[in-house]
């Protein structure tokens, strides 16, 4: 039978903070001491302390849905009432906004827009209508002029350079996984891209593979950095999986 390489070994203990005073959005934390068999009471404690979320806007977006028509989404926030409604504004050129809804907006987060003249740009913007009262806009998007007709958004990528392994054999990038993260704090959702290289392998496979690169871009294709995982980093399906929090 074979033996596990840390049986008899005395593994390290990974020590909790010690408990202080929290303030409102707070991560909580206990010794361990203090946790070890006590999950429901630590759960308890947790939920009393209220969700950790994101700040996040309202994520207005939109698109050409048809040749005379616009689709506009935006977001419904965690902190927002069951009973929230909102209005939906389009400013056409530099034209004054007109609100688009007879009647405030409470059954869905999302309009269809009909009316709209797209050889000029169009800006598009929510507010909230909390306890009867209109809030100030939670953000905005603006439809380019002669907009494609399409479902989607693009975002430029910026591409690695292509490579050669140490045997003379070439490869390309393609974009591969992909997670999303408010990076800078400004409430818009920055887009995570891992590169894999032509040349990546499964672990059961042998031989060189180009390195791995993680970018951060924001919605308009701007790159903020961009990471080399290095040589010691084997690219495939199997390795560097990422997660955004």
């Amino acid at each position: 039978m074979n033996r596990h390489p840390n049986a008899g070994r005395r593994l390290p203990r990974f020590e909790l903070l010690e408990p202080r005073q929290l303030m409102a959005g707070d991560n909580m934390a206990f010794p361990l001491s203090q946790v070890e068999g006590r999950g429901d009471e630590v759960q308890s404690a947790l939920h009393a302390q209220g969700r950790q979320m994101e700040f996040l806007d309202r994520g207005v977006v939109a698109v050409r849905r048809t040749a005379s028509q616009a689709y506009v989404g935006w977001r419904m926030l965690g902190t927002d009432p069951a009973d929230v409604a909102f209005n939906l504004y389009r400013s056409a050129g530099s034209g004054a906004p007109v609100k688009l809804n007879a009647a405030p907006l409470v059954q869905t987060t999302d309009f269809i827009d009909g009316g709209a003249n797209f050889a000029v740009e169009n800006e598009y913007f929510i507010r909230p209508i909390i306890a009867g009262v209109e809030l100030a806009s939670g953000g905005a998007f603006t439809l380019a002029a002669n907009a494609a007709v399409q479902q989607f958004l693009s975002v430029p990528l910026d591409v690695p350079p292509s490579g050669t392994t140490p045997l003379g054999d070439g490869y390309t990038y393609s974009a591969n996984d992909l997670s999303v993260g408010d990076l800078d704090g400004d409430g818009e959702y920055e887009y995570i891209v891992k590169w894999d290289p032509s040349n990546s392998r499964d672990n059961s496979q042998s031989g060189y593979t180009g390195n791995v690169y993680v970018d951060a871009y924001q919605s308009d294709g701007t790159r903020l950095w961009r990471i080399d995982l290095g040589v010691n980093i084997r690219a495939g399906a199997h390795y560097t999986q990422l997660i955004v929090y």
